[in-house]
């Protein structure tokens, strides 16, 4: 599967992926208290990127660039 196709599919069900997480981190975190008491800090990073990555139009193929070529372009 190509990152464009990928893209299009995950913004194309984004409420659901976002309902999905929410059920999933409920009932993991009531499955496993003491590593979702560990995971917290993760929150907030995370959340961060998932709203960067939806404020901030990118194509993937913007990142496959930069990760075979990181050098500051000017």
């Amino acid at each position: 599967m190509s990152l464009q196709r990928f893209n299009q599919i995950f913004r194309g069900y984004m409420t659901l992926w976002v309902i999905l997480s929410i059920v999933v981190g409920f009932v993991f975190g009531a499955a496993f208290p003491i590593i979702a008491h560990h995971l917290k800090a993760l929150v907030l990073p995370l959340v961060f990127i998932m709203i960067f990555i939806m404020v901030i139009p990118t194509r993937p193929q913007n990142f496959v660039e930069a990760m075979r070529s990181p050098t500051e372009v000017d």
